[in-house]
């Protein structure tokens, strides 16, 4: 064997050590164009609790009764919108899906305001009708830690009272009083709702959600036979906190 079939012999020997170092050593070299893909967390959850404050701009529809009961509403035409506050806590259930159930209870009000000027006096107004609150919805969320959810329902209520603030002027003189109402209405109350938002997971233990919702009812808060049909509604915002419990 000649030289130079020996070193020909010595190089391919080398080049194969070589390449098992590489490819079965402890240090391996990798692509660094492959980069491990984040874990994706998986939703389990079918019941979750959940705890909702609801500033909403509420108002009401106002006419008057048929006869014999009705009468011309007056200086209550001029009434304008207020904003109120609601709050409510319960379940949301998984039922199939995307798709849930919601049930729960909370306290519901809406409110309406005047101002008007009578002789020497002038008056601002506020009237806050409050109700016990039953709110049940069928909800679709998405998947992932940033989702959306869109819901419907309704939302029996029951009457509590009415708060009834009036604030006014007499000969140059500001005075108030307060008045609590639980005679003439309607004890019982429906109202259909609709809410649209966005879910943030914050970790495996809770959430918090943000979106908007309005909601109308169907019968008046005035006995029959009062002079006057008022059907409430709102417009505003949910703001609320989820905590997965199975």
């Amino acid at each position: 064997m000649t030289l130079k079939h020996f070193n020909v012999i010595a190089l391919l020997l080398f080049a194969n050590f070589s390449w098992g170092q590489i490819s079965t050593g402890g240090n391996v070299i990798k692509d660094p164009r492959k980069q491990a893909l984040p874990e994706r967390r998986v939703d389990t959850t079918n019941t979750e609790f959940y705890f909702q404050f609801s500033p909403q701009y509420t108002f009401r529809t106002l006419e008057s009764s048929p006869a014999p009961f009705g009468k011309d509403l007056g200086v209550r035409a001029n009434e304008y919108a207020l904003w109120a506050n609601s709050v409510s806590v319960g379940l949301r259930n998984k039922i199939h899906n995307k798709f849930y159930f919601d049930f729960g209870i909370g306290f519901s009000s809406n409110k309406e305001g005047n101002k008007y000027d009578s002789n020497d006096t002038s008056f601002v107004t506020s009237r806050s009708y409050r109700h016990f609150a039953v709110p049940i919805k069928f909800s679709y969320i998405t998947g992932g830690d940033i989702s959306f959810h869109a819901s419907i329902g309704a939302t029996p209520k029951a009457f509590f009272n009415v708060m009834y603030l009036e604030e006014y002027t007499f000969q140059n003189a500001p005075r108030n009083r307060e008045l609590v109402e639980d005679q003439g209405y309607t004890s019982f109350l429906l109202d259909l709702t609709a809410a649209a938002g966005f879910r943030l997971r914050m970790s495996d233990s809770f959430g918090i959600y943000a979106g908007v919702e309005g909601r109308r009812q169907l019968n008046s808060n005035y006995s029959v036979q009062s002079p006057y049909i008022r059907k409430a509604y709102a417009l505003g915002f949910n703001l609320g906190l989820y905590i997965p419990i199975q």
